[in-house]
């Protein structure tokens, strides 16, 4: 059985780039879209490395913050790497979670709610976020469209400095599969091959949408990465703002 990617040392170095390029520039987008608002609690779900609390905690005046995440791995690296007192990160179900908080701002990164399959966990989801914002608060996430599903069959490829990576991606019923393969450099020269694979699900922004709207937020919109109103139609990855 292949390990899940968050069991390898290797795609944990890949994350962590990747990751640090698409935290940083949430936070820019969020202070410039949240610049008169006070945004003193936050909650991000499906937290990863914690690297975009972090970099939160940083720039706005939080009381505190809270990451959630369902990989111990994830939390017991954000934990090592990110200690502050107004940070703090524990190990849950974003579909099912309950913490004696509400927040200001609750978010959910890079896709990560592209990693519920069924659209029952999506509004789950929605529900528990709602739940725990404070009225006036701001429900934000991102997500991987029906338009990148239809584009998705491909296949790339790079070399790092100790390792090489092969991903073949493909659309298959309905669902994003991500297969990748390692090729990671040994003390003797040869390489060792470890292979591991995620699956996605997308829905409709409309479907979305209605979803939200029984869930009980009353302001949804969608929009790009820097928070201009955009066709969901016409994007690979869609911003959602939601107001309680």
């Amino acid at each position: 059985m292949n390990k899940s990617a968050y069991d390898i040392d290797i795609f944990f170095k890949d994350y962590v780039a990747r990751n640090s390029e698409f935290s940083i520039d949430r936070v820019e987008a969020l202070k410039n879209k949240l610049k008169n608002k006070k945004i003193a609690t936050i909650l991000d779900l499906a937290c990863g490395t914690g690297l975009f609390l972090n970099e939160m905690a940083k720039n706005f005046d939080l009381e505190y913050g809270e990451g959630l995440d369902l990989s111990v791995n994830m939390i017991k690296y954000a934990q090592n790497h990110y200690q502050s007192q107004k940070l703090n990160f524990v190990k849950g179900d974003m579909t099912d979670f309950l913490l004696e908080k509400k927040f200001d701002l609750i978010t959910c990164n890079y896709d990560a709610i592209n990693h519920l399959i069924l659209f029952e966990d999506w509004q789950k989801m929605f529900g528990k976020a709602f739940e725990h914002l404070n009225f006036g608060g701001y429900f934000i996430f991102d997500f991987n469209t029906l338009l990148k599903l239809k584009n998705f069959n491909r296949d790339s490829y790079y070399e790092c400095e100790d390792y090489n990576c092969v991903w073949h991606n493909t659309n298959k019923n309905d669902k994003f599969n991500f297969n990748f393969s390692y090729y990671i450099k040994q003390k003797n020269g040869y390489y060792k091959l470890i292979k591991s694979s995620q699956i996605e699900s997308t829905f409709s922004h409309k479907l979305i949408y209605k979803a939200l709207k029984l869930s009980g937020f009353k302001r949804i919109y969608f929009c790009d990465k820097n928070f201009k109103k955009y066709n969901p139609n016409k994007v690979f990855r869609c911003f959602v703002v939601c107001k309680k």
